[in-house]
C-alpha cells in the first residue's frame, strides 16, 4: 500500500477511504489478538490492497503467539512505527504494539507523513517515548479523536482492536468486503511481498529517510 499512497495526490487518502482500510485492518487484528497472535510489524509496506479496496496483511516474520500474561523481550519492528515500550526497551505485551503501529499507519494515510520524525533513531525514539506529535489543520476532530485512542504512551490505556471497532466513527463505515481468511496470505505467498517490502520500505517523506527498515534485537 506504500506505493499506492505515494501515487495519491498529496500522498494522503481521504478520510472515508482511510477509514475503510483501517476498519479492515482492525478486524484482522481483532481476529489475530483473540487467538493471542501479534504481528509486530504493521506498516504500509506490509499491507496490499486490490482494485476493490480489499486489503491483505502480509509478512509475518516478526509474528508471535503468546499467552496474555507473557511479556515479550525482543526489540523488533520498523522504527517509525515502534511503540514507546519497545523504543524504551521495556518488556511488553504484543497486541498493544500492533495498535500503536496501526495508529501511526492511520496517521500516515491521512496526513502524508509520519507523526514521529527525527534525523536520527535516537531523536525519533525520544519523540515516540514522549508521544510528542502534531496534527495538520485539514484533519477532522473525529479522526484526531480516533487516532488519540491508539497513540497512547501507556500501553495499558491504549484501546484494543475490539474497542476501536465499536467507536461510532468507525461503526458506520462500509467495508469493501466481509472479513475472512482472504485477508491473510500464506507464508509462501507473502514471502515475495515481504522481501520486496523490506527492500523498498522507505518512509513516505524523504526527511524520514533511514527509519524505514525493520530490525530485531534483544531488549
Amino acid at each position: 500500500m506504500h506505493a499506492h499512497l505515494k501515487a495519491t495526490p498529496h500522498r494522503r487518502f481521504s478520510e472515508d477511504k482511510a477509514k475503510r482500510i483501517i476498519k479492515q485492518l482492525l478486524s484482522i487484528l481483532s481476529y489475530m489478538h483473540s487467538r493471542h497472535v501479534s504481528h509486530r510489524d504493521i506498516k504500509l509496506e506490509n499491507i496490499i490492497i486490490d482494485k476493490r479496496g480489499v486489503i491483505k496483511l502480509i509478512d509475518f516474520g516478526f509474528c508471535c503467539c503468546t499467552s496474555p500474561d507473557v511479556k515479550l523481550k525482543i526489540f523488533c519492528g520498523t522504527p517509525s512505527y515502534m511503540c514507546p515500550e519497545i523504543v524504551m526497551k521495556r518488556e511488553y505485551s504484543g497486541p498493544p504494539t500492533d495498535i500503536w503501529s496501526t495508529g501511526v499507519l492511520f496517521f500516515a494515510m491521512l496526513c502524508g507523513q509520519f507523526p514521529f520524525r527525527g534525523m536520527t533513531d535516537k531523536e525519533l525514539y525520544k519523540k515516540i517515548s514522549r508521544g510528542n506529535f502534531n496534527y495538520p489543520e485539514h484533519l477532522s476532530s473525529e479522526a484526531k479523536h480516533f487516532i488519540n485512542k491508539m497513540l497512547v504512551v501507556n500501553a495499558v490505556q491504549r484501546y484494543t482492536a475490539n474497542q476501536l471497532l465499536q467507536e461510532p466513527w468507525i461503526l458506520g463505515t462500509k467495508q469493501a468486503a466481509d472479513f475472512g481468511s482472504s485477508h491473510f496470505l500464506s507464508t509462501n505467498e507473502s514471502s515475495g511481498f515481504a522481501n520486496n517490502a523490506h527492500n523498498n520500505s522507505n518512509p513516505i517523506n524523504s526527511q524520514n529517510s533511514g527509519h524505514g527498515g525493520a530490525i530485531i534485537t534483544n531488549l
